[in-house]
């Protein structure tokens, strides 16, 4: 049986700018013992503390899946709107990217 762990991270919200605000919330969750203790070698390797490395990882996360949501909404509007790619174009993607 697997060890777990469970911990508090305080999260600092961060702007666009990538500034710290002002408002901060405090996240409680539970992680694989393994995954911790990788994550306190990396803070420490990089010389940072825990919550920091969360906070990266979760700018990353969200920065990621933003991004393909606004694609993925995007898609469906022009699908809803009866735009699709014709046939041939189509064909020449698949024989360009094969």
């Amino acid at each position: 049986m697997e060890s777990y762990i469970a911990y508090d991270i305080l999260s600092y919200m961060i702007n666009k700018n990538k500034k710290k605000s002002d408002s901060s919330s405090r996240i409680t969750f539970i992680t694989k013992m393994n995954k911790r203790q990788t994550l306190d070698k990396i803070a420490d390797g990089y010389g940072k503390n825990l919550s920091s490395i969360i906070n990266e990882a979760i700018d990353h996360y969200i920065e990621l899946h933003e991004w393909q949501l606004k694609h993925i909404q995007k898609g469906v509007d022009q699908a809803k709107r009866g735009e699709f790619a014709k046939e041939k174009e189509v064909e020449a993607f698949f024989r360009k990217h094969n």
